[in-house]
C-alpha cells in the first residue's frame, strides 16, 4: 500500500468438492475476512476461477457482502446449457 497500490485481488479458493458444504464456504469467507482485516479500506477484488456451481454461488456471493468486493469474478464457469441456465 506504500508503494501505490489502490486493489488487491484475492483467489480464497482451493479445490472443490463437487458439491461445496457450508464449511468450503466459510473457509472462502474467512480469507476473506482476513484479507479485508489487513488491506483495511483498500478496494478488493475477489477471483474465484469457477470453481463453484451456480447453486454454491447464489450461497456464497451474499455471504461475501459485508467485506465490500469492486467485484467477483468467475465464481461459476459458464457452461451455456439450459439446466446451468436454469440453476443461476
Amino acid at each position: 500500500m506504500s508503494e501505490g497500490l489502490t486493489m488487491v485481488k484475492v483467489s480464497p479458493a482451493g479445490p472443490m468438492a463437487d458439491v461445496p458444504d457450508d464449511g468450503d464456504l466459510s473457509g472462502i469467507v474467512a480469507v476473506v475476512s482476513a484479507v479485508r482485516e489487513a488491506i483495511g479500506e483498500l478496494k478488493m477484488a475477489i477471483d474465484l476461477h469457477g470453481r463453484l456451481s451456480p447453486a454454491a454461488s447464489r450461497r456464497l456471493l451474499p455471504l461475501l457482502e459485508p467485506y465490500d468486493p469492486c467485484f467477483v469474478e468467475e465464481p461459476c464457469l459458464p457452461d451455456g446449457s439450459a439446466a446451468h441456465l436454469r440453476d443461476l
